[in-house]
């Protein structure tokens, strides 16, 4: 299935009668009619469109405009109309006309005791035109249209607008603002997760249409997953930020809110792994052992920056602080490790035992030493004094704004308000001294 455009941008009338005018057609239609919203719909919905018209030399009535077409587009258009039970009345004459060669599409809907299917299909010209969709009575009365759609290709289709109940197989929008744009329907999204290299997950989604994220859940708690924020169509993306060893399930959430879920997966791993979540480079290691985490009252707001993901961590009254001993197997393993707390950035270390949770931490010390007497042993252990930062450094912070910090760290603007109420005191505190 393929995405469905309704190209009306009023097609039901539910809330006004904007998207269309009683002005006239040249040549085609005089002004003079009278459009109302009237309650009680033709078909599935809470109000349809009242046309009033009078005695003119042409006819009256009501038209939308559905925009610019390239040469040779079909185009159908399918709606409820309905004068009354008086036989003896005119037809209505349903129009979809090409503004430039003068081309169109009509259906007569006679009158009668229930509504008309008015149906008909327009190829444009040998050149790109406007196209208009108009409802004409010849003659004085009164008539109702409800539930119109107009849509690329030549098979009328169920009509839908951007506020039908999503269904199993279809996903409804509005392109714009409800009832006055155009609206789709497509596909339900879908998203897949498999492991890969023994620590991190390929990601791929498929999406016909709108805008979307990508998270991953573990324990519940959705994290974003870098590279994954404000995309649009499908993609392939790589998460070296995935929990080792535990079932996690990642989630595609669009504007309006709605969520598809992938089926559970678990990244095997043998070892657990240090890496850079700014940019995924990673380091096998081992967990030789993780002191309780402990908390300094003279620890300070750590404000650390990086050149590839400017962060911002705040810590409202102070930072956890934790002594994890890393063991590394070879020469390569031991400057990998350094070169990891070398850079002054926020590392992520994810074990591989699932009673461990996986953390975001800034290193401020680390010692090194041999692990064991012997001469030709590369291994060696790392002791390192490391601070447990706040924030989820999944989706880099972008922009200068902050609506822009919000969108990266949510939490970061909560945090900022439980320190400091006011921006005066902001002004007043000794950011550097962290009062």
């Amino acid at each position: 299935m393929t995405v469905r455009t309704n190209l009306v941008p009023n097609p039901s009338f539910e809330i006004s009668t904007s998207g269309w005018s009683p002005a006239a057609l040249p040549g085609i239609s005089d002004a003079g009619a009278t459009l109302t919203r009237a309650p009680g719909a033709l078909s599935g919905q809470l109000f349809r469109a009242a046309v009033s018209t009078g005695a003119t030399g042409l006819p009256q009535g009501v038209w939308a405009d559905l925009g610019t077409h390239p040469a040779g587009t079909v185009l159908t258009f399918s709606a409820l109309v309905w004068q009354g039970p008086q036989s003896s009345l005119p037809p209505i004459s349903c129009l979809l006309r090409d503004m430039t060669s003068g081309a169109q599409a009509e259906f007569s809907a006679p009158a009668g005791e229930v509504p008309v299917t008015a149906q008909g299909t327009l190829t444009v010209g040998a050149q790109a035109a406007n196209v208009r969709l108009a409802f004409l009575a010849p003659a004085a009365t009164t008539f109702h249209i409800d539930t119109v759609i107009v849509q690329i290709g030549p098979d009328p289709a169920p009509y839908f607008d951007g506020s039908t109940p999503d269904t199993s197989t279809e996903i409804h929008a509005w392109t714009g603002t409800p009832h006055a744009s155009a609206s789709v329907a497509y596909p339900p999204p879908t998203i897949t997760a498999a492991p890969s290299w023994g620590y991190r997950t390929t990601i791929t989604t498929q999406v016909e249409w709108g805008v979307y994220s990508v998270y991953r859940l573990a324990g519940g708690t959705p994290h974003p997953v870098r590279g994954g924020h404000a995309i649009t169509g499908s993609t392939v993306l790589i998460d070296s930020d995935v929990d080792l060893n535990r079932p996690v399930t990642y989630l595609i959430r669009d504007t309006a809110g709605r969520s598809f879920t992938s089926a559970p997966i678990s990244v095997p791993a043998t070892r657990p792994v240090l890496s850079d979540p700014a940019t995924g480079d990673h380091t096998l290691v081992t967990i030789v052992s993780w002191p309780k985490r402990v908390f300094d009252p003279q620890s300070k707001p750590l404000w650390p920056h990086s050149a590839t993901a400017p962060t911002v961590v705040v810590a409202p009254e102070h930072l956890p602080q934790s002594s994890p001993t890393l063991l590394t197997l070879t020469r390569a393993e031991e400057h990998a490790v350094h070169d990891r707390a070398a850079t002054g950035r926020i590392v992520l270390l994810r074990p591989s035992c699932p009673q461990l949770d996986p953390a975001h931490l800034l290193i401020t010390g680390r010692d090194v030493e041999r692990a064991t007497d012997r001469i030709d042993d590369e291994s060696r252990l790392h002791h390192l004094d490391a601070q447990h930062v706040l924030a989820d450094l999944t989706t880099p912070a972008a922009g200068d704004t902050l609506g822009d910090l919000h969108q990266a760290v949510p939490t970061t603007l909560g945090a900022i308000h439980n320190r400091w109420a006011t921006l005066g005191a902001i002004a007043a505190a000794n950011l550097k001294g962290g009062s």
